[in-house]
């Protein structure tokens, strides 16, 4: 009787021994600030932000790094803005976006993007370029230059909101604008059609409005 306990614990504890063996082999540890899809039976793929166990028999896997993306988009010489009193600007913003970190918002984005380009800086601008361009545009139409270099945060604002919520998974998680500067326009004869004083002016403005935007900035992400 007692030798058949003493097969019973030890077959028991071979059991345990092999099911803890087991349970490592097929466990996946997901790197930091990583998502893994797991494509099963199932319709849709699952999404996973922590380690799951995994069969490799009968599924697949695949890892995505979840990163910000950061890319800017520059408009000057031709394809300066044009504002609602007419002024041009040269202009460049930078855009900073990532995937949300939903199971929904990451089926979407590798929808649109695929899983190779999902965090590819150039794949991603390229797939956003056109959109936010038409923002910055529409928000020109709207709003006389001076109030921009006056006010840059509610231009932003107005781009952000433009834009809207809708990126196919990704989230905006900062504007900002790097650099702004009325255009200067020249007579064919090379003369600046400015006058010295109001292009001073202007240049103020963008200077005394830096300070409060970068305090904006730095609150942000």
């Amino acid at each position: 009787m007692s030798i058949n306990v003493y097969l019973l614990g030890v077959i028991f504890i071979i059991i345990l021994i092999g099911a803890v063996g087991l349970y490592q082999l097929l466990f996946i540890k997901i790197p930091k600030d990583s998502v893994l899809i797991i494509n099963d039976m199932g319709q849709e793929p699952k999404i996973h932000f922590s380690g799951p166990v995994y069969c490799p028999l009968i599924y697949k896997k695949t890892f995505i790094k979840i990163k910000l993306i950061s890319f800017k988009i520059e408009l000057n010489n031709n394809k300066n803005l044009v504002f609602k009193d007419n002024e041009q600007a040269n202009i460049c913003v930078i855009f900073n976006l990532k995937v949300n970190e939903t199971s929904e918002d990451v089926l979407k984005a590798v929808k649109a993007m695929g899983v190779r380009r999902i965090s590819n800086q150039k794949a991603v601008s390229e797939f956003f370029d056109a959109r936010f361009i038409e923002a910055l545009r529409k928000v020109a139409e709207q709003t006389e230059l001076v109030n921009l270099l006056q006010n840059q945060a509610d231009f932003l604002d107005g781009i952000i909101n433009t834009i809207g919520s809708d990126l196919n998974g990704y989230v905006l998680k900062e504007v900002i604008i790097n650099h702004v500067a009325p255009t200067v326009i020249f007579t064919q004869d090379g003369e600046n059609t400015d006058e010295p004083d109001a292009i001073s002016e202007m240049n103020a403005m963008i200077a005394a409005n830096r300070e409060q935007l970068n305090n904006r900035n730095l609150n942000k992400i």
